[in-house]
C-alpha cells in the first residue's frame, strides 16, 4: 500500500493510470437510462469518474462516505465525512490517489452497474443490459453481499468486495503453497502482512484465479462469526463485464 502521497485536487492524480489508452470518456444523456464513466484501475482499486469526481467503488463497505455529493442517474448523494472513524485522507493514503467519495454498497444497491475491467468503465443503469454469463444469486449479511461459490469441489460463501485488492481465506483452508508476502490494509482492522498463494474457485460455473491472503485472526474470528470465511475480491472482474443488481439479489460473471 502507499502512503504519505501528496495530491493535486485540481487536476488528475499523477498516479493514476488508465488501464487501456483508449478508456472510454463517455458523458451521459441528463435523464438518461444509463451513464458510462471512466474507470481508472490505481493499485487494483476501482476509481470511477464520474462527471469529474473520483469515487472509490467498494461493496465491501456498508456505508458510504465522502467531502462532495455525487448525482448518479439523476439522484444527488450527499454523504457524512467519515464512517466508524476512516475518512477519506486514510483512503487515499491507502489507495494511493485524491479521492472525493467512496460509494459502498449503501449506494451501491440502488441503482443497476456493470463493471468492465477490460475496457475501464462503470455503467449506472435504470435497466438490465443484455448479457451472456452465468448469473449468481447474491445475499447481504451486514450491509455487504455474500455469494456461494466452489472451491476444490466443495461449497463455500464468500463476500463480494469490489474494494479488496486481495482475496482472503482463512488459513485452515489454504492448502496452495504461498509465494510471496505482502502488506495489507482493512477497516476496523488496520494493516497487516499476510503471505499470499494463488487459488482457483468457480463462481457461477465460471472459473477465476484469485490471489489469496490468509486471514488475521481477528477478522478471521469476525467472519466466522459472521457465517463466511472467504473474501472475494477485485480477481472474479478481470475477465470482462459484471453487471450488478444487489436489489434483485444477482451478480451476472462472464
Amino acid at each position: 500500500m502507499k502512503s504519505g502521497a501528496e495530491f493535486d485536487r485540481g487536476g488528475a492524480a499523477a498516479d493514476i493510470r488508465p488501464r487501456r489508452d483508449d478508456a472510454p470518456a463517455d458523458r451521459p444523456t441528463a435523464g438518461g437510462a444509463v451513464e458510462r464513466w471512466p474507470l481508472e484501475i490505481v493499485d487494483d482499486h476501482l476509481v470511477a469518474l464520474v462527471d469529474g469526481r473520483r469515487a472509490l467503488v467498494d461493496t465491501g463497505a456498508p456505508q458510504s462516505f465522502g467531502r462532495t455529493p455525487l448525482t448518479i442517474l439523476g439522484r444527488e448523494w450527499k454523504f457524512k465525512p467519515t464512517w466508524l472513524g476512516i475518512g477519506l485522507p486514510e483512503m487515499e493514503r491507502r489507495v494511493g490517489c485524491a479521492l472525493d467519495a467512496l460509494l459502498g454498497f449503501d449506494v451501491l444497491s440502488s441503482f443497476r452497474f456493470v463493471v468492465d475491467w477490460i475496457d475501464s468503465a462503470i455503467e449506472f443503469r435504470e435497466d438490465e443490459p443484455a448479457m451472456d454469463g452465468a448469473v449468481v444469486p447474491v445475499d447481504t449479511l451486514l450491509g455487504v453481499p455474500i455469494v456461494d461459490f466452489l472451491i476444490d469441489g466443495r461449497t463455500a460463501r464468500g463476500y463480494l468486495d469490489t474494494g479488496a485488492r486481495l482475496s482472503y481465506v482463512d488459513a485452515e483452508a489454504a492448502g496452495a503453497v504461498p509465494f510471496a508476502t505482502r502488506t495489507d490494509y482493512y477497516p476496523g482492522f488496520g494493516e497487516f502482512t499476510t503471505e499470499v498463494r494463488k487459488m482457483t474457485v468457480e463462481v457461477g460455473g465460471k472459473l477465476r484465479d484469485l490471489t489469496c491472503g490468509t486471514l488475521p485472526e481477528l477478522l478471521r474470528d469476525a467472519l466466522r462469526l459472521a457465517g463466511t470465511e472467504w473474501i472475494l475480491g477485485v480477481d472474479v472482474l478481470r475477465k470482462g463485464p459484471v453487471f450488478f443488481d444487489f436489489a434483485k439479489g444477482i451478480v451476472v460473471v462472464p
